[in-house]
């Protein structure tokens, strides 16, 4: 797997890249609560490994960060996490939905059992709501993500740990992985219409920013971008889509995926 990574938030600063290989291992147990509320437990062992990217367009995240600046950079350790979720579902289709709303929270704990310095927390709060205006073809989809990462007492987050904002599932002005850090807020608005059965076309606004510091999350220094999509889909789920995403002051980015922006 390859991605790029700016720290705390430079805009100066050239994404650089690196490659990401793990062995995930884990269990999960699901109850359902009372119609769409279910709730749940992960539990499992993650390796991950860190290797120079294979973009040689991009420089190496190596090339300018060191293990201070990028903790795990040098080594990684072996973790066993355990997380627990709440996920509340009303959507009348999960795959294409054009009425309801899907939240999810969640908040896990990863500790370090082989070099002892990243034992960290994370805690995800994820929701979309859709909003079917008149005539039935059109819809209003709002979405926003909040997350946090924290370590403990004389500990560290390592770097791949850190959400990310931009890319095709952010804010589609900037490059995946565009900007990363231990806090992060992203928004998105998108109006919806069925041009033709299986023919959709998409206007969008993304917006997020990633922080450093919890306290300095806010909305006064959101990072914008504009533009549109295409998508082909049944009555029940998007297959594809084409997002071309403009405005951020970094060019024109195109993103072509299999399945629904959220």
């Amino acid at each position: 797997m390859a991605a790029a990574v700016v720290l705390r938030d430079k805009p100066t600063e050239l994404a650089r890249a690196y490659g990401n290989r793990s062995t995930d291992i884990s269990a999960q147990a699901l109850v359902r609560i009372i119609g769409g509320l279910r709730a749940g437990v992960d539990i499992g062992r993650f390796a991950p490994d860190i290797f120079p990217g294979t973009d040689d367009s991009t420089p190496q995240l190596g090339d300018i960060f060191t293990d201070v600046d990028a903790p795990g950079l040098n080594a990684q350790p072996t973790y066993v996490y355990r997380s627990v979720f709440v996920d509340l579902d009303t959507r009348n289709r999960r795959g294409n939905p054009s009425r309801g709303a899907h939240w999810l929270v969640s908040f896990g704990a990863w500790n370090d059992l082989s070099l002892e310095q990243f034992d960290y927390q994370r805690f995800d709060l994820e929701g979309a709501h859709f909003i079917p205006l008149a005539p039935t073809r059109h819809v209003l989809a709002l979405h926003g993500i909040l997350a946090f990462v924290n370590n403990r007492i004389d500990d560290r987050v390592p770097f791949y740990a850190f959400p990310s904002v931009g890319g095709s599932d952010t804010v589609r002005g900037f490059q995946e992985f565009r900007f990363r850090d231990e806090n992060i807020l992203v928004l998105n608005a998108e109006y919806r219409f069925d041009v033709l059965k299986f023919l959709e076309l998409a206007a969008f606004v993304d917006a997020g920013e990633a922080r450093h510091h919890w306290g300095e999350i806010g909305f006064g220094g959101l990072r914008t971008s504009y533009g549109g999509g295409l998508r082909v889909k049944s009555e029940k789920t998007v297959f594809a889509r084409l997002d071309v995403a403009t405005g951020g002051g970094e060019g024109t980015h195109v993103y072509m995926k299999f399945g629904k922006s959220f």
